[in-house]
Protein backbone atom coordinates (compact mmCIF):
# COMPACT_ATOMS: atom_id res chain seq x y z
CA UNK A 1 0.00 0.00 0.00
CA UNK A 2 1.50 3.39 -0.87
CA UNK A 3 0.46 6.77 0.69
CA UNK A 4 1.69 8.94 -1.97
CA UNK A 5 5.07 10.30 -2.90
CA UNK A 6 7.82 8.19 -0.91
CA UNK A 7 11.90 9.13 0.25
CA UNK A 8 14.61 6.39 1.05
CA UNK A 9 17.58 7.94 2.53
CA UNK A 10 20.00 6.37 0.26
CA UNK A 11 23.40 6.82 -1.28
CA UNK A 12 26.26 5.19 -2.24
CA UNK A 13 26.25 1.60 -0.84
CA UNK A 14 27.84 1.51 3.01
CA UNK A 15 27.48 5.16 3.04
CA UNK A 16 25.22 5.98 6.13
CA UNK A 17 22.96 9.29 6.62
CA UNK A 18 23.24 11.63 9.36
CA UNK A 19 20.82 13.79 11.60
CA UNK A 20 22.33 17.11 9.13
CA UNK A 21 21.07 15.22 6.53
CA UNK A 22 17.35 15.39 8.32
CA UNK A 23 17.29 19.13 7.87
CA UNK A 24 16.38 19.54 4.69
CA UNK A 25 13.69 16.76 4.91
CA UNK A 26 11.98 18.06 7.66
CA UNK A 27 11.45 21.32 5.53
CA UNK A 28 9.47 19.32 3.08
CA UNK A 29 5.82 20.55 2.80
CA UNK A 30 4.59 16.69 2.10
CA UNK A 31 6.46 13.92 2.79
CA UNK A 32 4.12 11.01 3.24
CA UNK A 33 6.67 8.45 3.48
CA UNK A 34 10.29 7.92 4.84
CA UNK A 35 12.75 5.00 4.97
CA UNK A 36 15.71 5.51 7.09
CA UNK A 37 16.24 1.84 8.09
CA UNK A 38 19.71 0.89 8.47
CA UNK A 39 20.63 4.51 8.84
CA UNK A 40 22.69 4.05 12.19
CA UNK A 41 23.76 7.92 12.05
CA UNK A 42 20.44 8.84 12.92
CA UNK A 43 19.82 9.61 16.42
CA UNK A 44 17.66 11.32 18.99
CA UNK A 45 18.23 14.88 17.93
CA UNK A 46 17.53 13.33 14.13
CA UNK A 47 14.00 12.19 14.99
CA UNK A 48 13.28 15.51 17.15
CA UNK A 49 13.35 17.28 13.22
CA UNK A 50 10.90 14.68 11.54
CA UNK A 51 8.68 15.13 14.75
CA UNK A 52 7.30 18.38 12.71
CA UNK A 53 6.52 16.57 9.36
CA UNK A 54 2.80 16.21 9.95
CA UNK A 55 2.26 14.73 6.44
CA UNK A 56 4.19 11.60 7.78
CA UNK A 57 1.89 8.59 7.43
CA UNK A 58 4.79 5.89 7.13
CA UNK A 59 8.57 5.52 8.91
CA UNK A 60 10.51 2.70 8.98
CA UNK A 61 13.69 3.51 11.28
CA UNK A 62 14.52 -0.43 11.44
CA UNK A 63 17.98 -1.44 12.72
CA UNK A 64 17.55 -4.86 12.91
CA UNK A 65 19.28 -7.68 12.08
CA UNK A 66 16.80 -10.27 11.65
CA UNK A 67 18.76 -12.32 13.39
CA UNK A 68 17.78 -15.22 16.22
CA UNK A 69 14.56 -13.88 18.13
CA UNK A 70 16.24 -12.17 20.97
CA UNK A 71 19.22 -11.77 19.52
CA UNK A 72 19.06 -8.06 20.63
CA UNK A 73 20.56 -5.02 18.38
CA UNK A 74 22.43 -3.23 21.69
CA UNK A 75 25.17 -0.69 20.44
CA UNK A 76 23.26 -0.26 16.69
CA UNK A 77 21.29 2.33 17.33
CA UNK A 78 21.73 6.18 18.51
CA UNK A 79 17.59 5.93 18.62
CA UNK A 80 16.46 5.91 22.76
CA UNK A 81 13.13 6.76 24.53
CA UNK A 82 14.04 10.00 23.98
CA UNK A 83 13.93 10.43 20.37
CA UNK A 84 10.93 7.76 20.35
CA UNK A 85 9.13 10.47 22.09
CA UNK A 86 9.54 13.12 19.40
CA UNK A 87 7.59 10.80 17.21
CA UNK A 88 4.54 11.41 19.40
CA UNK A 89 2.87 14.29 17.59
CA UNK A 90 2.69 12.28 14.30
CA UNK A 91 -0.43 11.85 14.64
CA UNK A 92 -1.41 10.68 10.87
CA UNK A 93 0.89 7.93 11.26
CA UNK A 94 -0.30 4.75 10.57
CA UNK A 95 2.45 2.48 9.62
CA UNK A 96 5.74 2.83 12.52
CA UNK A 97 8.51 0.32 12.03
CA UNK A 98 10.95 0.80 15.37
CA UNK A 99 12.72 -3.00 15.46
CA UNK A 100 16.05 -3.30 16.38
CA UNK A 101 16.06 0.09 18.52
CA UNK A 102 16.95 -0.58 21.98
CA UNK A 103 13.64 1.30 23.46
CA UNK A 104 12.53 0.67 26.97
CA UNK A 105 8.32 0.34 27.86
CA UNK A 106 8.75 3.97 28.90
CA UNK A 107 9.38 4.57 25.20
CA UNK A 108 7.10 2.58 23.49
CA UNK A 109 4.60 4.22 26.08
CA UNK A 110 4.94 7.17 24.20
CA UNK A 111 3.50 5.89 21.02
CA UNK A 112 0.32 5.47 22.91
CA UNK A 113 -1.24 8.74 21.38
CA UNK A 114 -1.04 7.20 18.07
CA UNK A 115 -4.29 6.34 17.55
CA UNK A 116 -4.59 6.39 13.48
CA UNK A 117 -1.44 4.09 14.18
CA UNK A 118 -2.64 0.21 12.16
CA UNK A 119 0.39 -1.43 12.21
CA UNK A 120 3.49 -1.41 14.59
CA UNK A 121 7.30 -3.42 14.54
CA UNK A 122 8.87 -3.55 17.42
CA UNK A 123 11.03 -7.14 16.70
CA UNK A 124 14.37 -7.47 18.03
CA UNK A 125 13.76 -4.91 20.98
CA UNK A 126 15.62 -6.88 23.90
CA UNK A 127 14.37 -4.33 26.39
CA UNK A 128 10.50 -4.50 25.58
CA UNK A 129 9.10 -6.86 28.42
CA UNK A 130 5.62 -8.34 27.72
CA UNK A 131 4.18 -5.90 30.31
CA UNK A 132 5.09 -2.83 27.59
CA UNK A 133 3.75 -4.84 24.63
CA UNK A 134 0.72 -5.72 26.03
CA UNK A 135 0.31 -1.87 27.10
CA UNK A 136 0.77 -0.88 24.00
CA UNK A 137 -1.78 -3.31 22.63
CA UNK A 138 -4.23 -2.09 25.28
CA UNK A 139 -4.06 1.67 24.35
CA UNK A 140 -3.91 1.12 20.19
CA UNK A 141 -6.48 -1.79 19.86
CA UNK A 142 -7.06 -1.15 16.23
CA UNK A 143 -2.87 -1.08 15.48
CA UNK A 144 -1.40 -4.72 14.46
CA UNK A 145 1.45 -5.15 16.20
CA UNK A 146 4.32 -7.17 15.02
CA UNK A 147 7.06 -8.53 17.59
CA UNK A 148 9.05 -11.46 18.60
CA UNK A 149 6.68 -13.54 19.11
CA UNK A 150 5.15 -13.54 15.71
CA UNK A 151 7.75 -14.78 14.41
CA UNK A 152 7.83 -18.45 13.53
CA UNK A 153 10.71 -20.39 15.01
CA UNK A 154 13.96 -21.08 12.35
Amino acid sequence: MSYGPRMGIAGPEGQQRTDAGLEAVARMESLPELDLSGQKGISDAGLKQLGGISTLVVLKLSMADFGPPGAGTSGKSRITDEGIAHLASLKNMKRLDISGIDITDDGLAKLQGLTSLEWLSIHTCPKLTTAGIAAIRAALPNCSLSTDEDRPPD
